[in-house]
């Protein structure tokens, strides 16, 4: 009961205002002194009293948001995430614009403005796409379909706090595979195009059963 109230009674001291120093007697114990540890800029120890200085709440604010921005930049879990969504995105783009490539090559154009910057003797294509632009096409939207669901799948996973190593694995067996699912596609390889999307799938899956877990385990 005595070390209950002791608590209490150095819990109310120990509220910050700022330009002010704060006196904790050390006997509060160590739970205190974490406590305590938590909110304070500067320690210093006086005999047996526990000196702090509380920092402003603005500063407290920007001191908390540098640690939290710290903490994902070093998270080997959210830098992973970054590298597979920037891997995934410069492929994304690549097959815009090798759609636009074979187009020209092709000898077509989209939209009848594109005649000022098309090859001359191209023609408008007002009808089905050419078969070879149609598969990069077709490869393009499928990426399209998946990334979505990687990029929320893969933040939940990690703030989430799921399984590290089970969320690095799929984070990167998903890219992997995304990556030869194109060239797969492009290249017309049988299974391999169907392969490739179900481990894909399946990496998905793996993301949302480890956050489930993470959740109903905290």
């Amino acid at each position: 009961m005595k070390r209950r109230q002791a608590w209490t009674t150095a819990g109310k001291r120990i509220q910050p205002s700022p330009g002010h120093v704060h006196r904790l007697p050390s006997a509060s114990g160590i739970t205190l002194f974490f406590r305590a540890c938590r909110r304070v800029k500067i320690l210093d120890f006086e005999s047996d009293t526990l000196v702090y200085a509380s920092p402003a709440p603005d500063e407290r604010a920007g001191a908390q948001g540098e640690t939290v921005m710290s903490q994902w930049v070093t998270d080997s879990q959210f830098r992973i995430y970054v590298f597979c969504s920037v891997v995934l995105s410069l492929q994304a783009l690549a097959l815009g614009a090798m759609t636009a490539a074979r187009r020209a090559k092709v000898g077509l154009y989209a939209n009848p403005e594109d005649v000022k910057v098309s090859p001359s003797g191209a023609k408008l294509n007002d009808g089905a796409e050419h078969p070879e632009v149609a598969r990069i096409m077709r490869a393009h939207r499928n990426l399209f379909e998946s990334l979505p669901l990687f990029f929320a799948l893969g933040l939940i996973a990690v703030m989430t706090g799921a399984a590290p190593m089970g969320v690095k694995i799929a984070m990167i067996t998903f890219t992997v595979v995304r990556v030869l699912h194109a060239i797969a596609y492009l290249n017309e390889a049988q299974p391999w195009r169907t392969i490739f999307f179900g481990i894909g799938l399946l990496s998905l899956v793996g993301l949302m059963i480890m956050s489930l877990m993470a959740i109903f385990a905290a």
